[in-house]
């Protein structure tokens, strides 16, 4: 059995429409969605509240791994199409000198890589956004997967993270997310659908 997670029910909630949900359970601060053979969990959003949903999973079940799918903003210079969906291979925070490297699962070896910065804010200037970059060097930010990564670790679970890209992570994040969100949720579903549940 494996999980999926993410910090937004509409990062997963493609996953919840199509596959046979049958239970739904409160789990810390998100919510936990059991299906046949896998989970889909909701964390909630920010790092605190995402970390404190995942360990009150990890202590009550004992997945074989864990993928955190989800929404990122495009943290390089260069153009992005919307929608874009990445395999992170290495993760890094605002908060730590350690960056993480994390596997990409072999079913996902077709995606393009990334890095990500786990950001404690969302990013919405394009001067900030300009200085992370500078700083870290990675193509994605986002709030919550470095600190996810670290508590996977700490259980001794495998961890994969798949990313979409919403928005450019400047003045005209919210628009962007909001015109693109759901678009990116339908296609991070069509192509992670046919390699895990075929």
């Amino acid at each position: 059995m494996f999980v999926l997670i993410s910090a937004l029910k509409s990062e997963i909630e493609p996953f919840v429409q199509k596959l046979r949900i049958l239970s739904k359970e409160k789990m810390a601060n998100g919510t936990l969605y059991v299906a046949q053979d896998v989970h889909l969990l909701r964390l909630g959003l920010g790092r605190e509240r995402a970390v404190q949903s995942l360990r009150a999973y990890l202590q009550k079940y004992h997945p074989d791994f864990l993928f955190t799918i989800g929404f990122a903003g495009h943290l390089a210079p260069e153009p992005m199409e919307s929608c874009t969906l990445f395999a992170v291979e290495k993760i890094f925070s605002t908060r730590s000198k350690t960056n993480l490297a994390v596997p990409v699962h072999p079913d996902f070896r077709f995606l393009p890589r990334a890095s990500l910065l786990t950001s404690d804010e969302p990013v919405l200037k394009t001067e900030e956004k300009k200085k992370l970059f500078s700083r870290f060097g990675t193509m994605l930010v986002d709030m919550e997967a470095y600190d996810l990564a670290v508590t996977c670790q700490h259980y001794g679970k495998p961890f994969y993270v798949l990313k979409s890209v919403t928005d450019s992570a400047d003045e005209t994040t919210a628009q962007n997310f909001k015109a693109h969100y759901r678009n990116c949720a339908q296609k991070m579903f069509s192509i992670i659908q046919p390699v895990l549940f075929p």
